[in-house]
């Protein structure tokens, strides 16, 4: 570093030292004026003991990584639901959801050579195998040009989920964000029965438009440019 940059560097920080590395090059400190807030106290939070992982998941001892991650998801749900409400769990479920949804999205495309706007019944197909792969059991009910309906026999998160029921909002930001992306409108998530609240299966509808109003206080919107709702 020289030069402008040097004098640049120089003015902008409060400690600057550049040193010579042994295999060439030079290695750089600086140090800024900016002052970091101050972290707030967790120990409120250390004393929290969740219910997963369940002992009978370890292995020799120790849990490996499925149940690790599961019970990481499950518990971070369920702390958020206690300290901030349900409403703010599910704001940041939604997002991250939206996001990943576009990942999955990519890579069902990338592998079908798949170009422009999915078909209902592509979206239907790439909702089922990318549960399946995370060990779901969805399944389609029926499609047609207005909606997409499908049940599902088994939570990729376990029974785990019935402690973190706002973890439903992945499977409706994911199903929403990719239907979003693929139409003219806004489209709506209605998650009619759901294993984490005590149902015997999971039911989803996917509006590919507008719900039928008596829905509306029911469903979660979701339009393509933000793909959340």
């Amino acid at each position: 570093m020289r030069g402008r940059g040097l004098m640049i560097a120089s003015h902008l920080t409060e400690q600057l030292s550049i040193a010579s590395k042994r295999a060439g090059g030079s290695r750089v400190s600086a140090m800024l004026p900016v002052e970091r807030a101050e972290s707030e106290d967790p120990s409120t939070a250390i004393g929290y003991r969740g219910l997963l992982p369940e002992e009978h998941e370890a292995d020799d001892g120790f849990f490996p990584r499925e149940p690790f991650l599961r019970a990481l998801t499950v518990e971070l749900a369920h702390l958020v639901d206690i300290e901030h409400g349900p409403v703010a769990s599910e704001r940041l479920i939604t997002g991250v959801g939206g996001s990943v949804g576009g990942h999955m999205e990519d890579a069902y495309r990338a592998d079908r050579s798949l170009e422009g706007r999915l078909r209902p019944e592509q979206i239907a197909d790439l909702y089922v195998g990318l549960k399946s792969a995370i060990g779901g059991d969805f399944y389609v009910v029926s499609i047609d040009d207005e909606r997409i309906v499908l049940g599902n026999r088994k939570c990729p998160f376990g029974d785990a989920v019935k402690h973190a029921p706002s973890l439903c909002r992945m499977t409706s930001s994911v199903f929403g964000a990719i239907a979003a992306r693929n139409s003219d409108s806004e489209v709506a998530v209605h998650l009619e029965e759901r294993i984490a609240v005590g149902d015997p299966e999971c039911r989803v509808v996917v509006w590919l438009g507008n719900p039928p109003p008596e829905l509306e206080p029911f469903v979660h919107r979701y339009r393509a440019e933000l793909a959340n709702d």
